[in-house]
């Protein structure tokens, strides 16, 4: 049984600024999630920036704090993501440095942080909880507006470690299903992006560095099994 989902997250930020306004929230979806027989299922949750009053969510400012290179612990927090399998699997994350979505610019690399907790049945067929983990994975390079984007591929394995009951696809086998609980994504320019972004000689209406406008990136998650 190969099973392989892939999700495409188009990052989308912008270099105006985004006024501020207080949003109360009245209320909170609850999500259930369940599988039966095979299943891999993996799910991202893009935060909309005016649900949170502007602090969490997209588009927002690249000028921003928030998602300057050492200005917080982890960066932004852009989206919410979760997923369910009865196997072991791996993650495999393609992405892009930043660019504007029309016009030439700076590439500019930055860093997805992401948060979550493993719930799984170990060998001996108890319930486990993992406890809170992470991972990051940075694009690579210092491009320059003649350089094409850099594509960056990572692999990564969010249940190493664990000692996870294996299931088999045998219609006598009980399955044993993994999923990631209260997962964030957070993200960051690099040092090398931040210091770009904060130089005047770089910013106007028409300067090629970064020219004003909209600006974006494309991550795809894989979810692959081992």
């Amino acid at each position: 049984m190969k099973k392989i989902i892939t999700l495409i997250i188009v990052l989308i930020f912008s270099i105006s600024v985004l006024s501020a306004q207080y949003v109360k929230q009245l209320s909170k979806p609850l999500e259930l999630q369940a599988g039966y027989d095979t299943v891999a299922f993996i799910k991202v949750d893009e935060i909309s920036a005016q649900s949170q009053a502007y602090l969490q969510g997209m588009p927002f400012n690249i000028e921003e704090s928030y998602v300057a290179y050492g200005a917080t612990e982890n960066g932004r927090q852009i989206a919410n993501w979760s997923m369910i399998s009865n196997t072991n699997i791996k993650l495999r994350i393609t992405a892009e440095p930043m660019h504007h979505v029309s016009a030439y610019s700076l590439y500019l690399p930055y860093t997805l942080y992401f948060t979550y907790e493993i719930g799984y049945t170990d060998s001996a067929g108890n319930s486990q909880t993992s406890g809170s983990r992470h991972f990051s994975i940075t694009t690579s390079g210092s491009p320059t507006s003649e350089d094409n984007p850099t594509v960056n591929i990572t692999e990564i394995s969010p249940m190493e470690g664990l000692s996870i009951n294996s299931s088999s696809s045998d219609q006598n086998t009980e399955y044993y299903y993994v999923g990631s609980l209260n997962g964030g994504i957070y993200f960051q320019f690099t040092e090398w992006s931040t210091e770009r972004i904060a130089d005047p000689a770089n910013k106007g209406i028409n300067s090629q560095n970064l020219p004003s406008g909209n600006y974006q990136a494309i991550v795809t998650i894989e979810m692959v099994e081992v």
